[in-house]
C-alpha cells in the first residue's frame, strides 16, 4: 500500500521540468539549442528525446519550445513556455499529440490560472490561484536554481510553492544540496527537489537533479516524466542533457507494442 501511495505522490513532483501543436516532421525544425534523452531508469530502455528551442534576449531566456519525439521520430508532445516577467512561474502549455493530455499555466487580469485535461477526458479543468509571490512552475525551477546557485552550493535549502497542474494547485517544496559529483563527464551539483512537509517526503520519492556548478546548466533529471501514458500515468524517467549527441551505440527506438507512451493498454497482460 505504501508503495502505491509513493508512486502516486511521486507523480505530484514530476510535473515540472519540462499554444497550438505542430505536426511537422523532424526535418522541419532548426537545430535545437539543447537535447535531452529520456530513458527508463531500471531497464535503460530509450523512451524519447526532448528538443529545446530557446529564445534569449539580453542574456535571459525569454521563450522556449520543446518537442518530444520517439527514437524513430514520432512526435509525442509539444510544449511552449514564456518566461517574460515571471521567470520562476512561466506561462506554459504542454499538449500531447498521442492522447490529448494537456496542462499549463495562464496569466490574466485575475492572476494565475492553472489548467489540466486528463488522458481520455474531453473536459479541461481549471482553477484560479490569484497572485502568489512564491510560486515556481515547470522549467521555471531551472531559473530558480541558476539565480540561487551560490546559496545552494553553500548548503541553503530554499522553499517555495511548486505548481502541480494535475492537482490544480501548488504545494510547499524545498530544494537542497545532496553532493558534488560527476555526470556525463562533467562536474555536477546534485540537488534534491522534495516536499517541504516531512510526511509528504515519507510518501513521495524525491526528484534528483544535477546541474553544472559553474553554468547551472541542467545535466540530468531523474523523476516522473511530464508526459502521460495511455493509462494516464507519468512513469519515472532519467533524462540526460549531454553537451554533444551520445557517442557509441545510438539509442534503439522501441516498437509501438512496447513503448509505454504509445502501447495500447488493452493489449497488455
Amino acid at each position: 500500500m505504501r508503495q502505491s501511495w509513493k508512486r502516486r505522490a511521486s507523480a505530484l513532483i514530476g510535473a515540472w521540468l519540462l499554444a497550438g501543436v505542430s505536426h511537422g516532421e523532424p526535418g522541419d525544425d532548426p537545430v535545437p539549442d539543447r537535447v535531452g534523452y529520456a530513458y527508463a531508469p531500471d531497464s535503460e530502455a530509450f523512451l524519447y528525446r526532448e528538443d529545446h528551442f530557446e529564445t534569449v534576449k539580453e542574456g535571459r531566456l525569454t521563450t522556449e519550445r520543446v518537442v518530444y519525439r520517439t527514437g524513430d521520430g514520432k512526435q509525442l508532445a509539444e510544449k511552449y513556455l514564456n518566461y517574460t516577467g515571471t521567470p520562476y512561474a512561466p506561462r506554459f502549455e504542454l499538449r500531447m499529440t498521442v492522447n490529448a493530455y494537456r496542462e499549463g499555466l495562464r496569466q490574466g487580469e485575475e492572476g494565475i490560472q492553472v489548467f489540466y485535461r486528463p488522458v481520455g477526458d474531453g473536459q479541461t479543468q481549471s482553477e484560479s490561484l490569484g497572485r502568489p509571490d512564491n510560486l515556481v512552475a515547470d522549467a521555471g525551477f531551472d531559473r530558480l536554481v541558476a539565480d540561487r546557485l551560490e546559496a545552494l552550493q553553500a548548503g541553503r535549502a530554499p522553499t517555495f510553492d511548486f505548481l502541480v497542474p494535475g492537482r490544480l494547485t501548488a504545494y510547499p517544496f524545498r530544494v537542497r544540496k545532496v553532493a558534488t559529483t560527476r555526470v556525463l563527464d562533467q562536474p555536477a551539483l546534485h540537488l534534491r527537489l522534495e516536499p517541504a512537509r516531512f510526511w509528504l517526503r515519507w510518501l513521495a520519492e524525491p526528484v534528483e537533479v544535477y546541474y553544472h556548478p559553474d553554468s547551472a546548466r541542467l545535466l540530468r533529471y531523474v523523476g516522473p516524466s511530464n508526459l502521460r501514458t495511455p493509462e494516464g500515468d507519468n512513469p519515472r524517467v532519467r533524462v540526460d542533457f549531454p553537451t554533444d549527441a551520445p557517442t557509441g551505440k545510438q539509442p534503439t527506438p522501441q516498437t509501438l507494442a512496447t513503448h509505454p507512451f504509445l502501447a495500447d493498454p488493452s493489449n497488455k497482460d
